[in-house]
Order: structure tokens, then sequence, then C-alpha cells
């Protein structure tokens, strides 16, 4: 990501120039999206949230210091957004009931992939999005910005107002918790199997 050329789209879009700001939401819509996606499991309220965030940014475009921090702030306010959906007790629908992460990991683009690693591939990554949303709100927004969206831990702590031993202390939580639940997934289906095979 260009934080330049987005800091200088912010530059223009202060100076009304709607091409900037149409082009600064089509660069970073998407990403925003499937964060509040990811943490709200339900595209409904991830599409308020992202709406809800554009709205906030573009109220407070003068008030921004540096232009260049766009990104930290546009997904600080995109987890406020989230939190306050789930304190609301925003709607859930479990991963499998959307088909907008299709989207994200290119499922049906591709015309030569294969039946069977398409199965595999989207079952895993269910399984996984499954895990990622039983863990604690504070691990769960961790894991999506440092293994989606590919976020140091320094620029995570600065998103979250948080320690950066706190990134690293949620990740390790997280990265436990769901080993174990790896294994007992894991055992539960090796169980299951023997009992199918007697």
């Amino acid at each position: 990501m260009n934080y330049k050329a987005i800091g200088e789209l912010v530059e223009k879009a202060r100076q009304q120039d709607g091409a900037a700001a149409e082009e600064l939401y089509t660069l970073l819509s998407k990403s925003l999206y499937y964060y509040a996606l990811r943490m709200l499991n339900n595209s409904e309220d991830a599409m308020d949230a992202l709406q809800e965030t554009w709205i906030s940014f573009y109220s407070n475009i003068h008030n921004i210091k540096k232009a260049d921090a766009t990104v930290a702030y546009l997904k600080r306010t995109m987890h406020n957004h989230c939190l306050k959906i789930l304190r609301k007790g925003g709607n859930f629908v479990s991963y499998e009931d959307s088909d907008d992460l299709d989207l994200e990991y290119g499922y049906g683009e591709q015309e030569d992939f294969l039946p069977e690693g398409f199965v595999l591939n989207r079952e895993r990554d269910q399984k996984l999005s499954e895990l990622v949303s039983r863990l604690p709100e504070a691990q769960r927004s961790v894991v999506i910005l440092h293994y989606y969206d590919q976020l140091s831990a320094r620029e995570i702590a600065d998103i979250l107002s948080v320690a950066e031993a706190a990134v690293y202390n949620r990740l390790s939580r997280a990265r436990g918790a769901m080993r174990q639940w790896c294994n007992e997934l894991l055992e539960s289906e090796v169980s299951e199997k023997c009992h199918q095979m007697n």
C-alpha cells in the first residue's frame, strides 16, 4: 500500500476533489469491509460499519493531522464501529451463510481450478474463520489485523491504541486457544471416523 499516494489523495479530498475522494474509497474500502466482515460475521453489519466509518472519516477529514496516517485512522474507526455493533448484539450469521468471502479468496474467478481443491480450500477457510470468530473480540481483532491484513505489531498497537506488548500477548493467547480448538476438532473427527469403521 502506497501511503504517500494515499496521503496525497486525502489532501485533494480535503480540497473537495470528488475524484480523489472516490479513488480513496475504492483503494481502501475492500480491506475495511473484510475486516468488519471477519469481526462481525455478518455482511449487513459489515456494510453498516463501513458506511459509518466513511461518514466519520469525511466528517473529520480536516481534523486528521497527518494525511499519511489515514489508513490507521480508518482501521481504528472501523474497529470502534465494529465494537459498537458487537456490544449492541449485532446479527450473527456464520461464514458458511456468506458468499462474500468467496470474492476475497478469488473463488469462482479462476477458470482452471480443480473442484477438489476448491472444496478443500473453502472447507479449511470456513473452519479457520469459525475458529477466529470464537475468539474474544480483543484477540480476534489482533488476529485479523496481523494474519489477514498483514500488519505489524507496531501498526496494530497504533490502530487499537494499546501497547505493542499487549498485541503480542493477545496473539499468543489467540494462537493457544486456536491450537487447543484444532486439537479438540481433530480428536472428535478421528473418534467419529473410528466409530464409522466399526
